[in-house]
């Protein structure tokens, strides 16, 4: 019997070690693992032997980790026009496609041939227009195509590399020869899926990685980054990634990438354009930008010039390109190229601009603007299909840039074909169906064949184009041999080339190190990422003080440790919170010696309930939400904290509060506070202590001292805290209580508390340490200004870290005739209002740009004051 293990974290089926053995390809199908005898390809007999070299347990572990790392490092691909998933997990099948080094020296032969011809019809559509004149290029494929930008034309892009960038998804067919499927000119996604499948599969297959000889991906990106570089003409150039913000499909892949390369990931409106140059909005002013890596498809990106309803672009850019001031790439209206209604032409196009014969053919296309292409059709409809001759390129959503969608057209009659071509003719292609090759994938337990495309990568320099040695492989579930028409795939697998020789894979840029000025902090972070990074600290500080309090009161039914007469207490923790969430306040009366049912339920909705502001699940949605924005900022190992937060069952909450039972929803919350208390270390320990750090841990001060002066009013302003449990419910909240013990060996009294949790700098819980600790923070960002005065950020910490410093212990304990303590309530509202305005002169002080004396002396206008 076979043997099965399964995956206890994912509860999902795992390989056996006999996978290959038990491998089978569909019958008269091209297979990548099988001949036509039904034997191992030479090049994959090494992997295979590796796999069944490990036990079934050994094997077990590696899928494990191989699911494990996608859900931590938070690998999502989004779906912006489902309501139902913002994103889902990223598909990655732990078996590689393994490509021979003859068969892929051949293949990149031709996809660098297919780039250059390319980069060679961008130029002249944006130049001279001479094959349009000359009829080679029919000028309905250009000035009928909504991807062709005419603003640009006439805009000549530095080295003539329209193309700076480019991908290309090819397929195998039956007779087992390549074909381009599809090209991807305007903004070519994958390359950061690419790149984290490859760091997970070396990761989780590390020895059979070594023994398969595969060729590495580093030299790419290298060779990549050069060919960026060479374009600016710095030797230090600033380069940003623009992207169209997190409701993108791909932003995952975006953050990703930019962090690999080392660039700033920057949305439209952390640009901005003045004197025809482009300026990144930071908090030491505006930068001057010198190439962006556009993620953002071209009609988005000046709102002035191309496309008025677009709020995501940077207006003026499209002037900034013309001035020569900014290298953007790929270039604008790129897009125009990848339609695949110019496939039928491409074959005579390279013959006459390279003078040589395309070496990787095209999907069999006919385009409808012409009377052969629509006769060949109308005559043989049996085998093709009708599809958009320019499809739905020019979304904002960018739905297209990953799963190649065909926009395939309902069928028609062939009157209604006829009508169609009459009329609107070059709005249409015809394609033949593919039969695909297959390739080993795992699926319940076994492998099966599926069809696959394999996109491969392509980065221009100095020498022509580089090739990434692999790519993307996208796999598509058929249970049936079939042909494949469509190209939306299911799930994603690594591409191994094997190599016979060794290849370097050491930095190629060590060699300039020499050139470089050494910096210890980055003063280019974006107004915006700090926004972010501010409230990326407020919410999980929010998050951590709202599970503190619940699990409190939790853990006090449970363990009936409360005195009777604490009810007070413990209602007035609950109903800051409640009132803020927008709940009813209860008034259950001091003299219930039991714990009342409605505060119960009160506690549960304000754990479980999803519409609840302020509630722990809102707390938990807006703390991931932000941490998304953050992508490009946090550490992997960050990351993985929130997203193992994400995915704990505190965040799957049953609905039915009869299902829940009290002592599993204190374990969870412990295991909430756990994984908080891990990310602020990581914030502590691993985050140089530059601008981000900064704007994090002022969020995280302001959070908290918030919720600590919100205890003290509920607990301390009135009654007799010691006698009521207020004083033990507050050291408990505070995370304090044996730090108390250390210091006073006898009970709780009010006293030493205020001293301990309001007026300490030595005690990280305490409000004076928040403000300390600000105040140690904005003196660091204010530190290069040249102003002789207190800047307002200073004035207000330090106002009121001096009234907490004056303040008289024994005076604030103090109560008047009606059992209020007046000066404690005074002092607590004064500390309670410095916030918000703080909060506020952070913002507007940081978040919105200003500009430094480098930005002005560049906008100076000739012969006056600015």
């Amino acid at each position: 019997m076979e043997n099965r293990v399964h995956d206890q974290a994912s509860g999902q089926a795992v390989p056996s070690s006999n996978l290959f053995g038990n491998y089978h390809s569909w019958v008269g199908q091209r297979d990548e693992f099988l001949n036509e005898f039904g034997e191992p390809r030479p090049h994959w007999t090494r992997l295979a032997k590796s796999f069944s070299a490990m036990s079934d347990a050994d094997l077990a572990g590696r899928w494990t980790n191989v699911e494990r790392l996608r859900y931590e490092n938070g690998i999502t691909y989004s779906f912006p026009t489902n309501e139902d998933a913002a994103s889902r997990p990223w598909a990655l099948d732990p078996v590689p496609l393994m490509m021979a080094e003859g068969e892929w020296a051949q293949l990149e032969q031709g996809v660098q041939q297919r780039a250059h011809l390319l980069n060679m019809l961008l130029a002249d559509i944006y130049g001279s227009q001479r094959l349009l004149t000359s009829c080679a290029l029919p000028a309905g494929l250009v000035f009928g195509n909504p991807d062709f930008l005419r603003p640009a034309h006439g805009i000549r892009q530095r080295g003539g590399n329209y193309l700076q960038y480019y991908a290309v998804d090819v397929a195998r067919g039956r007779d087992g020869n390549w074909i381009v499927v599809k090209d991807h000119c305007e903004m070519p996604e994958g390359g950061g899926f690419a790149l984290e499948n490859r760091v997970v599969m070396s990761h989780c297959f590390p020895e059979i990685f070594r023994e398969a000889q595969v060729r590495r991906l580093a030299n790419f990106y290298q060779a990549m980054h050069q060919g960026l570089e060479s374009l600016t003409r710095r030797d230090e150039p600033r380069i940003v990634v623009m992207t169209g913000g997190p409701d993108q499909q791909n932003y995952f892949a975006h953050a990703y990438f930019a962090r690999y390369l080392g660039y700033t990931l920057a949305e439209g409106a952390d640009l901005m354009v003045r004197d025809e140059r482009v300026y990144l909005k930071t908090l030491d002013g505006l930068k001057p930008v010198d190439l962006i890596l556009r993620r953002l498809p071209g009609e988005f990106c000046d709102p002035l010039e191309l496309r008025a309803d677009s709020l995501k672009g940077v207006p003026g850019l499209m002037q900034a390109i013309r001035a020569e001031n900014v290298v953007v790439t790929n270039a604008l209206g790129s897009g125009v190229v990848e339609s695949a209604a110019l496939m039928p032409f491409l074959p005579g196009l390279c013959r006459q601009l390279l003078g040589e014969e395309l070496s990787l053919p095209s999907q069999e296309t006919w385009w409808c603007g012409q009377p052969e292409g629509q006769q060949h059709i109308l005559a043989n409809l049996q085998n093709y299909r009708l599809k958009r001759a320019f499809g739905s390129f020019n979304r904002p959503d960018s739905a297209h840039v990953l799963d190649a969608t065909d926009d395939v057209l309902p069928e028609m009659t062939e009157e209604e074909m006829r009508s169609a071509f009459r009329f609107k003719g070059g709005q249409f292609i015809a394609q033949a169906p593919l039969d695909l090759a297959t390739a080993p994938i795992l699926h319940n337990e076994k492998l099966i064949p599926s069809p696959f495309t394999l996109r491969i990568f392509l980065a221009a320099n100095e020498g022509g184009y580089t090739v990434m040695p692999g790519g993307l492989v996208r796999t598509f579930h058929a249970n049936t041999n079939q042909s494949i028409c469509g190209l939306d795939a299911e799930g994603s697998k690594d591409c191994w080339v094997q190599t016979s020789v060794h290849r370097d894979s050491s930095s190629k840029l060590a060699d300039r190190s020499k050139g470089i000025i050494l910096r210890r902090t980055g003063r280019d972070l974006p107004s915006r990422a700090a926004d972010n990074m501010f409230w990326l600290g407020r919410y999980a500080e929010r998050a951590e003080g709202t599970m503190r309090v619940l699990r409190t009161l939790i853990n006090r039914v449970i363990d009936d440790i409360r005195p009777s007469d604490d009810m007070p207490a413990m209602l007035r923790v609950i109903q800051p919170l409640a009132k803020k969430a927008g709940l009813q306040p209860l008034d259950l009366g001091p003299k219930d010696p039991d714990l009342p049912p409605a505060l119960i339920a009160q506690t549960i909705s304000l754990i479980r309930d999803v519409r609840l502001p302020y509630g722990l699940q809102d707390s938990i949605a807006q703390l991931q939400r932000t941490a998304s924005l953050t992508r490009d900022r946090l550490s992997l190992d960050a990351w993985s904290t929130l997203g193992a937060l994400d995915r704990a069952k505190l965040s799957r909450m049953p609905a039915n509060p009869s299902t829940l039972r009290l002592a599993d929803i204190s374990d969870e919350l412990d295991d909430g506070i756990r994984l908080l208390a891990a990310f602020s270390g990581m914030e502590m320990e691993n985050m140089t202590r530059g601008q981000g750090w900064a704007f994090l841990d002022l969020g995280r001060r302001i959070e908290r001292a918030s919720h600590m002066i919100e205890m003290f009013l509920g607990l301390l302003a009135h009654g007799d805290p010691q006698e009521d449990g207020s004083l033990i419910l507050l050291l408990d909240l505070a995370d304090s209580f044996m730090t108390y013990r250390s210091r006073y060996l006898t009970t709780p009294q009010l006293a030493p508390v205020l001293d301990l949790l309001l007026l300490d700098e030595t005690n990280p819980r305490s409000v004076a340490f928040q403000f300390a600790a600000l105040l140690d923070h904005i003196n660091r960002l204010n530190a290069n200004r040249e102003e002789p005065y207190r800047r307002a950020d200073e004035r207000i910490v330090l106002a009121t870290l001096t009234d907490l410093r004056l303040a008289d212990i024994a005076s604030l304990c103090i109560k008047s005739r009606r059992g209020r303590r007046l000066k404690l309530v005074s002092l607590l509202n004064e500390v309670e209002e410095s916030l918000p305005e703080l909060s506020s002169t952070v913002a507007r002080m940081y978040f919105t740009h200003t500009l430094d004396s480098t930005a002005i002396t560049l906008m100076q206008p000739p012969g006056g004051a600015l």
